[in-house]
């Protein structure tokens, strides 16, 4: 039996890309209600067709009284910007993105990295910043490779394994060290790399402080234009052992409630395709949640 023919480069990363925007346009809806999975397959419920944009500000340490209602409210109107508009910006090319359990930090990674790895399939979407556009991109979660770190140790070039594992997983093939070589640099050279819920990494053993030092070296490795996003919940840095070096911070705003009603919206619109409901009935039904 022949020996298969091995895929060039560019073949991989094309290979890469697919199976990347795929697996970031899912949702997983069984926690909600094990039938939506079936729904959202027979009604083509995507991540990108039922996402709604974040808002966040800058964590500020300024204020006078942090815990003053109308002085927070102020800074956050004056401050509030897209998240999207945000993490384009120069200031946050290694950024900490802090929001509480549900605020859409997982689904905001899911979207961005899907929406690059569109871009380099020939599916570009508008709404991504023209600094994202084709650009190399690695998507972690970070509790999936947290349990191979016990001990407080961590080898140099840990993420960059756990990187080129994910990639080799989507892609399904064993990259050689030419190839892995030239994605990596690249990657560190002017790439995107998103490592989602450092919350979600235990204390025990010291896995979540041996984890920081492995993204605080991390950093160091990155050319200046090289974009590193990491998700978290604000509690994580009480602690001062678990501090970031070098990275900004942005903090996650409630949705307002036009943004609620219009996502909605969107779910029932996108729902009433196999329930059979009306384009009224839809929208009766998203109004009873708002």
């Amino acid at each position: 039996m022949p020996t298969p023919e091995k895929k060039d480069l560019s073949e991989l990363l094309t290979c890469y890309y697919t199976e990347l925007y795929s697996v970031c346009q899912q949702l997983n809806l069984t926690l909600i209600d094990p039938r939506f999975v079936e729904y959202s397959r027979k009604a083509n419920i995507t991540l990108t067709r039922v996402y709604q944009e974040l808002e966040a500000v800058p964590e500020s340490e300024d204020r006078e009284d942090p815990n003053d209602a109308n002085e927070i409210h102020r800074f956050q109107k004056q401050n509030r910007q897209t998240l999207l508009s945000a993490v384009a910006k120069d200031p946050y090319k290694k950024l900490v993105i802090k929001g509480d359990v549900g605020s859409g930090k997982s689904m905001f990674v899911d979207y961005l990295a899907g929406l690059i790895a569109a871009s380099h399939i020939g599916e570009t979407n508008s709404t991504l910043p023209a600094v994202y556009q084709r650009v190399p991109v690695v998507r972690l979660p970070l509790r999936s490779i947290a349990m191979q770190l016990t001990g407080g140790s961590v080898k140099n070039d840990f993420l960059a394994r756990a990187m080129q594992d994910e990639i080799e997983t989507l892609c399904g093939e064993t990259l050689d060290d030419s190839a892995w070589e030239s994605i990596k640099n690249s990657v560190y050279r002017r790439g995107v790399i998103l490592l989602d819920g450092l919350d979600e990494v235990p204390k025990t053993e010291k896995i979540r402080k041996t984890l920081i030092i492995a993204v605080n070296k991390l950093r160091e490795q990155l050319e200046p234009d090289a974009r590193l996003i990491i998700t978290n919940r604000p509690y994580v840095f009480d602690d001062q052992e678990h501090n970031l070096q070098g990275f900004e911070y942005l903090l996650l705003l409630d949705m307002r409630d036009e943004q609620i009603e219009d996502f909605l919206n969107r779910w029932y619109a996108l729902m009433r395709v196999n329930r059979s409901w009306s384009e009224q009935e839809a929208r009766q039904k998203a109004s009873h949640l708002y």
